[in-house]
């Protein structure tokens, strides 16, 4: 299908296979939209004010950039590259994202310290959320929907889940515009631009997991399509520190000057790279950091960078999670019987899920079309793996499981455990002149110390309990 966008009175004829570079050009007042097969500019959006940050619909069809100098958001149409709805906001708005449903939009309003919520609908702020000092950059959960915001002079991240920050995650020093998510929304990677590192952030705890020293003064941060590698822009030290994800290593550095802004094409093997002080995009092979070109376009340190990748050939194969139901006993068996659910989610610009099989032997393979239920005691593997709907096919996916009959019961003390006994012998009578009248201790409620015996009171009350596991993840 060809279709027709309009930039003023010039028309540009554009595949919808082609994959874009959407950027904010800070220094010119506008947005260019880019052809990532040759890297020429396809359309140029004008009207803008101090644009300074970038996100598109989930369906593609419109485009958000946020006037800085106007405190507003430029609703434009995806198709005619037109503005089509100017919304107020906050005060120097930055960073903004769309949530993936579509329905929200999340902006950063760096000198009010608060985020303006935009119900796409009605085209209109319905919430003002207060984060920390300076908000700058602000992702998307692409699985949750949670969304983050780096808080520039605070060294924290703010989580947002509908209208409320539910959490705020200590991070380094100065964490700007460097704020990326891996494709199945389990890691957040925040650059720290004077802690000289990138903190690594556990998207389901929402709790800092670790960090990872990289060059001078990391400004930005970029994941590749597969999630195996995060690319750190660090304007200092003018070089890009290429770290694998897997074991938090720095495999290599690529020669960059003043790297400010990261991304990465769909296939992984190029790199969108905006140098300052000139602001322009050059255009870097993502192993050797040999250049293969510049596009001439200005989105500045403080502008933004988005890939469309949704027009590629979808290559990555989806992932799916299991979860176990039932009551565990003390040594983790699941007593009697145990639910298996399944759920499996595709890379967020992939074609969907197309279905989850699974197998109890390895070998005989079967639709996954709800929960299923193991019963009667056994030791048994169960097999699992999903296709989306471009064909690929995840890796095989497995995991023991040991029903039982009953739980085992707890060990009861052996007698021998206790404290022993002596009785001292009977007294030998004593003279009449030496007897004594003594006078008996008043009746006390208070129980006298039996060590031992409390113990074995202790210990057998407790012998009945049982634990009961609800859920289980692998």
């Amino acid at each position: 299908m060809i279709i027709i966008a309009f930039t003023f009175c010039t028309t540009v004829f554009a595949d919808d296979t082609t994959p874009i570079v959407y950027t904010a050009n800070m220094l010119d007042n506008t947005a260019s939209i880019i052809n990532m097969n040759d890297n020429s500019v396809v359309a140029t959006i004008y009207g803008l004010d101090l644009p300074m940050g970038i996100a598109i619909s989930p369906d593609y069809n419109k485009i958000y950039v946020t006037n800085s100098g106007s405190d507003s958001v430029a609703v434009i149409n995806a198709t005619t590259y037109q503005i089509i709805d100017t919304i107020p906001v906050g005060r120097m708005p930055y960073g903004i994202a769309v949530t993936p449903d579509g329905g929200s939009v999340y902006v950063a309003n760096n000198e009010d310290n608060t985020v303006s919520l935009i119900n796409t609908s009605s085209g209109k702020v319905t919430a003002t959320i207060s984060v920390g000092g300076a908000p700058y950059c602000v992702r998307a959960n692409p699985v949750s929907g949670d969304i983050y915001v780096t808080n520039t002079n605070d060294g924290t991240i703010s989580v947002i889940r509908g209208k409320g920050v539910i959490a705020t995650i200590p991070v380094g020093k100065y964490p700007t515009n460097g704020l990326a998510v891996t494709p199945d929304g389990s890691l957040l990677f925040v650059a720290n631009s004077d802690s000289n590192n990138v903190s690594a952030i556990n998207m389901t705890t929402n709790t800092a997991m670790y960090s990872v020293n990289t060059g001078t003064g990391p400004t930005c941060v970029a994941i590749s399509p597969d999630g195996w590698y995060a690319y750190v822009g660090n304007a200092g030290s003018r070089n890009i520190s290429i770290m694998q994800i897997s074991d938090k290593t720095i495999r290599v550095s690529l020669s960059a000057k003043n790297a400010s802004m990261i991304a990465v094409s769909s296939d992984g093997k190029v790199l969108y790279v905006v140098t300052a002080p000139d602001g322009r995009i050059t255009v870097m092979n993502s192993a050797t950091g040999e250049t293969e070109g510049a596009i001439n376009v200005r989105p500045a340190d403080m502008g933004a960078m988005l890939v469309n990748s949704s027009a590629l050939v979808d290559t990555t194969p989806p992932i799916t999670t299991l979860k176990l139901i039932g009551i565990n006993d003390s040594n983790g068996n699941f007593i009697k019987e145990v639910t298996i659910s399944l759920t499996a989610h595709d890379y967020p610009s992939g074609t969907e899920i197309d279905n989850i099989q699974y197998s109890l032997d390895g070998m005989t393979w079967m639709p996954y079309t709800g929960n299923i239920t193991l019963k009667n005691a056994r030791n048994i593997a169960v097999y699992y793996h999903a296709i989306d709907k471009a064909g690929n096919v995840e890796i095989i996916r497995s995991h023991s499981i040991n029903i039982v009959d009953s739980a085992a019961t707890p060990a009861t003390p052996e007698p021998s455990a206790l404290p022993s006994l002596t009785i001292p012998p009977k007294p030998t009578a004593l003279p009449e002149d030496e007897i004594y009248t003594v006078t008996p201790a008043a009746a006390s409620n208070t129980p006298q110390s039996t060590d031992g015996f409390e113990v074995l009171l202790a210990m057998v009350g407790l012998a009945g309990v049982g634990y009961m596991l609800v859920s289980k993840d692998d």
